[in-house]
C-alpha cells in the first residue's frame, strides 16, 4: 500500500509540475506560419507577441528585415520561436542573456514541418495527437494518390526572369505527395531561374502560378500540353507558401488539380 501511494504521490507532483511549467510558457514567434502552428496546438493564449506579418492583433517584436530585442525583453517571454533560414546567427545569445529560450524550427522539407510539429507539441505540452495531425495527413494523401498516373507538372515562381520549383524544398515534396513529376526536378534548389523556352520541351500538364499574370505570359504557347488544355491551378492565399498546418489543405487543393490535369489527358 506504502509503495502504491508512493507512486501514485510522485505521478500526481509530475503532472502538477507539467502543469505549472506549462502555464508559465510565454511565446512570441516571428513568423506566420509558427504563429498559426502555436494556434493548432491550442496554445494561442500563450502568446505574447508576433512579427509584424502574422497580424494576430498582439504586440509586433520585428518583421523579416530587423527583430527588436528591446521589446521581446519587455515582454518577459520565456520562448521566442523562429525559423532555423531566417534567424540572424546572434539572435540565440543575445536572448540567453535575458533567460529567454530560442526555439528553432527548421522548413526546408514537408518531413521537418511536420517533426518540427510534434517538437513544438512537446514543448507547449499539447496533446501529442493534435501535434501528430499534420504528419497523419501527409500520410494519408500520399497514399491515396501514390498509384495514380504521374502528372508533368511545373511550378511557376516568378515569371520575369523565369524561375521554377526545383528539386528541394516542401513544395517540391507537395508535387511528389500528389503523384506529380517536375522536368526540373533534378535542379538541386528549391526553387531556380531557367530559361523560357525550356518550357515548350517540358511537356507540362500542368502548370501552378500564384497569379493569372504569371499564366498569361505564356497562354499563347499551345505547344504545351498544360495551355492546350488550360490545366493551370492558382493556389488560394498563402496555403502552400505558409510551412504550417495549413498546408494540408493547400495540398489536398493541388492534389485535386494534379488529379483534374490527368483526368483532361485521358479525355483526349
Amino acid at each position: 500500500m506504502t509503495r502504491l501511494f508512493t507512486a501514485l504521490k510522485t505521478a500526481l507532483l509530475l503532472t502538477l509540475s507539467a502543469s505549472i511549467q506549462a502555464q508559465e510558457l510565454r511565446l512570441i514567434t516571428l513568423t506566420p506560419a509558427l504563429t498559426e502552428s502555436v494556434k493548432a496546438l491550442g496554445r494561442g493564449d500563450w502568446l505574447v507577441a508576433t512579427d509584424q506579418a502574422s497580424d494576430a492583433g498582439l504586440p509586433i517584436v520585428g518583421d523579416y528585415q530587423r527583430i527588436n530585442i528591446e521589446a521581446i525583453v519587455g515582454l518577459n517571454p520565456t520562448h521566442v520561436l523562429a525559423w532555423e533560414d531566417s534567424t540572424p546567427p546572434d539572435l540565440a545569445a543575445k536572448l540567453d542573456a535575458f533567460g529567454i529560450q530560442l526555439w528553432v524550427s527548421q522548413t526546408q522539407t514537408l518531413d521537418q514541418i511536420a517533426a518540427g510539429l510534434v517538437e513544438l507539441g512537446e514543448l507547449v505540452s499539447a496533446p501529442p495527437k493534435h501535434a501528430a495531425q499534420f504528419g497523419q495527413a501527409l500520410k494519408a494523401i500520399g497514399e491515396r494518390y501514390q498509384d495514380r498516373t504521374p502528372v508533368t507538372a511545373v511550378w511557376l515562381v516568378w515569371d520575369q526572369p523565369l524561375m521554377v520549383v526545383g528539386g528541394r524544398g516542401y513544395q517540391a515534396d507537395a508535387l511528389r505527395l500528389c503523384g506529380a513529376v517536375s522536368p526540373y526536378s533534378d535542379l538541386p534548389l528549391a526553387a531556380a531561374t531557367v530559361a523560357p523556352e525550356s518550357l515548350i520541351g517540358s511537356g507540362a500538364q500542368l502548370l501552378i502560378a500564384s497569379d493569372r499574370a504569371q499564366y498569361r505570359r505564356f497562354e499563347s504557347w499551345h505547344n504545351i500540353p498544360a495551355i492546350a488544355r488550360d490545366q493551370w491551378f492558382q493556389p488560394s492565399g498563402d496555403a502552400l507558401s505558409k510551412p504550417g498546418p495549413g498546408l494540408v489543405s493547400g495540398i489536398q487543393a493541388l492534389c485535386d488539380a494534379v488529379d483534374n490535369a490527368r483526368k483532361a489527358r485521358k479525355a483526349l
